[in-house]
């Protein structure tokens, strides 16, 4: 046999191979964090910011087993509500990668909190921060943690 007849031979095979393997299958896309995003997870009723020194806060709370987001000002020594960030809800999205919108409006203190959504913050200063909820942790019924994905500023 020669060299050109068997390369042809496993030429052919690795083409029976491979389109063997793929036949059938799905190719599932993955949706990769962008740089410089923190993927976390926050108790109801815990704190988390986006900058130091208390800027940027929200927290996840319950409105029975409903969840929500809540804009938080946490300014020292006097409270400032102007201090609290505003949230828009931009809907369904895959991941955070796909929190891209910068909203005109829509702006509000408390939005609920609904899996694989994707939400815009707008501080203060007008810089912008984007978050992500991926999935939330239950016990007896009663949403306890929610999994999610920030970035800031983008």
């Amino acid at each position: 046999m020669t060299n050109r007849r068997r390369t042809g031979k496993a030429i052919a095979l690795l083409t029976v191979l491979v389109l063997h393997s793929c036949a059938g299958d799905e190719i599932n896309f993955t949706c990769p964090d962008p740089l410089g995003s923190d993927a976390m997870a926050l108790e109801t009723y815990k704190i988390s910011c986006f900058e130091a020194e208390f800027d940027g806060c929200f927290e996840f709370r319950l409105d029975g087993n409903s969840p929500y987001i809540q804009s938080v000002y946490v300014s020292y020594p006097d409270p400032d509500p102007s201090e609290a960030p505003v949230i828009t809800d931009i809907g369904k999205v895959t991941c955070l990668s796909d929190v891209v919108q910068r909203p005109q409006g829509g702006w509000l203190y408390r939005v609920d909190a609904l899996e694989g959504h994707g939400y815009v913050f707008k501080m203060k200063d007008g810089s912008l921060g984007r978050l992500f909820i991926d999935s939330w942790e239950s016990e007896g019924g009663v949403i306890t943690k929610v999994n999610f994905t920030r970035q800031y500023p983008y």
